[in-house]
């Protein structure tokens, strides 16, 4: 096992983050050579530094949960952000949460709609079904009426809640759906 570990080293030494991310993961994993979450992060941290969004995302995700590391919202946040910004898509929608709860940042939902339509035009589908909901609940609308104020968020909860119609409208819809998933089901028992 301590030839195998020298191995991995070495690839990862040469300055390949995807080597570096590798060795990461087996570090965290105990894959090949023996658990170290410690080396993992120190691994995760060298290939997210030289830019591997893949590793970027990984360490975001260790701040979050805070088991392999201390936990750190904001560093969360500014790894999810660094991958983001490179198109990496589940980065994307995870920052558009971290925006939409306050997650290491203060909460934007105008911030959120807009990171949860970036990842929903890679091909995300729960980032669309974000941006969708969003849209629908009525808040982007407030944003409308403020154009120029310095602020994106609304002053108090009742700015935020949906229109009528439009919860009439998702409502039928849900209904809708819900009926012919029956249909399709007890037709097929």
């Amino acid at each position: 096992m301590a030839d195998s570990q020298n191995r991995f080293e070495i690839d990862a030494n040469q300055s390949n983050m995807v080597e570096q991310y590798n060795l990461a993961n087996r570090y965290l994993q105990g894959n090949g050579i023996t658990k170290d979450v410690n080396k993992a992060v120190e691994w995760y941290k060298k290939a997210a530094e030289t830019g591997y969004i893949f590793a970027q995302y990984k360490l975001a995700e260790c701040y979050l949960k805070g088991e392999v590391v201390e936990k750190d919202e904001t560093k969360a946040y500014e790894w999810w952000k660094k991958a983001a910004l490179h198109g990496h898509a589940d980065s994307q929608y995870e920052l558009a949460n971290c925006y939409l709860n306050g997650v290491g940042v203060e909460k934007d939902v105008l911030q959120a709609y807009i990171w949860y339509q970036r990842a929903s035009e890679l091909g995300h589908a729960a980032a669309r079904g974000k941006a969708i909901a969003i849209s629908y609940s009525g808040t982007l609308d407030i944003f409308k009426e403020r154009k120029g104020s310095n602020t994106y968020l609304p002053s108090n909860k009742t700015e935020i809640i949906p229109s009528s119609g439009r919860n009439k409208t998702i409502i039928i819809l849900l209904l809708f759906f819900i009926f012919l998933g029956y249909l399709f089901f007890w037709r097929e028992a």
